[in-house]
């Protein structure tokens, strides 16, 4: 005999039956409670990725930057640096008496020179190098629109240039690769060079 005969014969069927549907819709509505919530954890989960990952996006671009902004820094600190240093060195060549520039330049066969930039550090560079009667036959620079300054020709950068012995460079830069962009083999010297004495040895002659 079945279960269900059994219950039926003692009369207890619709209330076994209601037990049976109570105690079934408890366990689906418990059933579908630990999937909501497993469904919001993993929800709460993904949005804290999500957050997280957003954050971790934030830092590296600030982190990034961070380190644009202290390149940039030690950038214009080396510049200041070039520039100090070149004041300090003519200040120095100027004190000295026994510094003769156009004699030395003489032995060293560099008696032409030119100047690369002709912005403010370029032309206070030629006042100085006029002062001490060295031929300076040009400038060179980017703005093609200037053709002299103060009776001095300026040339291009892609102008040839011939008659220079020495290639003295104003602006902060690499030498190298302005040597490259001049496609030239004379002696090329940044500002600050130019202006230490102690560097003079190592301009002998063309390479």
């Amino acid at each position: 005999m079945s279960i269900k005969n059994e219950i039926m014969k003692q009369g207890n069927w619709n209330q076994y039956r209601d037990s049976y549907v109570r105690v079934r819709k408890s366990a689906e509505k418990e059933t579908d409670n630990i999937y909501y919530k497993l469904m919001r954890s993993c929800n709460f989960e993904q949005q804290y990725m999500d957050d997280l990952y957003c954050i971790l996006d934030e830092r590296t671009e600030n982190m990034i930057q961070l380190e644009q902004a202290i390149e940039t820094e030690r950038e214009n600190q080396a510049r200041i640096r070039y520039y100090l240093d070149s004041f300090r060195g003519c200040t120095e060549l100027l004190l000295n008496n026994d510094f003769k520039l156009r004699e030395l330049l003489a032995e060293k066969k560099l008696q032409n020179v030119a100047i690369y930039g002709a912005g403010r550090h370029g032309r206070l560079l030629l006042k100085y190098l006029n002062s001490n009667r060295v031929n300076v036959c040009c400038f060179i620079d980017k703005n093609t629109s200037l053709q002299d300054v103060e009776g001095v020709p300026v040339y291009g950068l892609k102008d040839e240039v011939r008659g220079v012995d020495l290639i003295v460079v104003t602006p902060y830069g690499n030498i190298e690769e302005i040597r490259r962009e001049l496609k030239t083999n004379c002696v090329m010297m940044a500002l600050n060079e130019f202006f230490d004495i102690k560097t003079w040895g190592q301009a002998n002659g063309k390479e």
